[in-house]
């Protein structure tokens, strides 16, 4: 019976987020990244984007150093 009332309980809850009204927005900005990574012991990552805010684009950079990660991306 408690088995019973629990999956009751579970599904009436998920039924009731479902229900809950979301308000999409416009975003303020976007994002735009490519990029790429590689570590053996110490990695290096690298990336480069456009941020685009009220209709003008803004070129971006991005780079970073990790310790302890093996892989490749």
């Amino acid at each position: 019976m408690r088995k019973i009332l629990a999956a009751v309980a579970t599904g009436l809850a998920l039924v009731l987020c479902q229900l809950t009204p979301s308000f999409a927005q416009a975003p303020y900005a976007i994002v735009e990244l490519s990029g790429g990574s590689v570590a053996a012991g110490v990695g290096l990552s690298w990336g480069s984007g456009t941020l685009i805010f009220q209709g003008k684009r803004y070129p971006l950079r991005l780079s970073g150093i990790s310790l302890a990660s093996v892989g490749v991306s």
